[in-house]
């Protein structure tokens, strides 16, 4: 139990400890008081903080007591996705393809997100031609979001797999961890000139002779 919370079980007194007032305010302005909550309290421990009032007049005929309550929400985050595997179609060199997926909020809190790409091969961080939007956010509870994810090579490479992993905050426990395959194959484009017919070589065995 923090101080706060001893005081107001030994008598309902009002705790006076106030926080330095910051440099650079106002010489008037009143001193914050800091809260700190002691974790290894009892969940059922009633928690009273006392934020001093600012100057006034109390009426004694329109006094009353009032009962705030307060509630929380309190869950592991979920999700759900029906994508795990991308395949991205044959690409040219400095071409672009992209491919558009959906993730829904399935928990009653927020669902923060921050996603990785690796080598599905070393398991080193590396994008390659691979990129997503967005990369971190949150979703609201219920809500759902869409992601695009683009495949932009810029060299032909044998190996063009990875592994799209998002990081999600407090995933309960017993859901699989968001991971999606990504392979693609770039290909060299086939360049053709076309010269207009030329002399070149007639001349040049007219000079010889």
């Amino acid at each position: 139990m923090n101080s706060s919370s001893a005081a107001a079980a030994a008598g309902g007194k009002k705790g006076t400890a106030k926080a330095p007032a910051k440099k650079g305010a106002a010489a008037d302005a009143p001193a914050e008081e800091e809260i700190v909550i002691d974790e290894n309290e009892e969940p059922t421990e009633e928690l009273i903080e006392v934020i001093p009032e600012p100057e006034h007049t109390e009426n004694e005929e329109s006094k009353k007591a009032v009962v705030l309550k307060t509630s929380c929400v309190i869950d592991f985050a979920g999700y759900e996705c029906t994508i795990n595997k991308i395949e991205f179609k044959p690409t040219l060199m400095y071409a672009q393809r992209t491919f558009k997926f959906t993730i829904k909020n399935t928990a009653q809190i927020d669902l923060k997100y921050n996603f990785k790409i690796a080598n599905s091969m070393t398991g080193i961080l590396n994008a390659g031609p691979y990129s997503i939007m967005p990369k971190k956010g949150a979703i609201s509870p219920g809500c759902d979001d869409n992601f695009v994810v683009k495949f932009n090579p810029l060299e032909v490479d044998s190996d063009m797999s990875r592994i799209l992993s998002a990081n999600i905050l407090n995933l309960d426990p017993s859901k699989e961890p968001l991971i999606i395959e990504c392979n693609g194959i770039a290909e060299r484009p086939v360049i053709h000139f076309e010269l207009p017919p030329t002399t070149y070589r007639e001349r040049k065995e007219k000079d010889m002779a």
